[in-house]
């Protein structure tokens, strides 16, 4: 449809029901005029990652990205345990800290393998 929207009849135990469907532009204008927290985080990765990697160098990698932001959280938690030790932190500080870098670090080797996974499939 020229106005990128589709609507589709499927066969459902309930009878005919009606589907509309969005083309990738407008998907993109719907969750840019969006208040909700999830496409406001899209949002945010979209300004803050995606659209200056493009700038700086023509294209963007979700798996560089990913690399770059475990190298990061792992050199964060390398200077974080050795703040905590010179500073002599308080051990609850530490801990938090261990603990919030720990959740970062699996969800991004999570989101790694995920990106490997799919690399197996296409």
């Amino acid at each position: 449809d020229s106005k990128g929207v589709a609507d589709y009849h499927t066969p459902t135990n309930g009878g005919i029901q009606k589907l509309k469907f969005i083309n990738e532009p407008n998907l993109y204008r719907i969750i840019f005029r969006s208040n909700k927290t999830e496409a406001l985080n899209f949002q945010n990765w979209v300004f803050a990652e995606v659209l200056p990697s493009i700038r700086k160098t023509g294209s963007y990698s979700a798996r560089q990205s990913a690399y770059e932001e475990l190298n990061r959280l792992c050199m964060q938690e390398k200077v974080s345990k050795d703040k905590g030790t010179f500073h002599s932190l308080g051990m609850h500080r530490r801990k938090y800290e261990k603990h919030l870098n720990a959740k970062r670090i699996q969800t991004c080797k999570a989101n790694l393998q995920i990106a490997f996974d799919g690399l197996h499939h296409e």
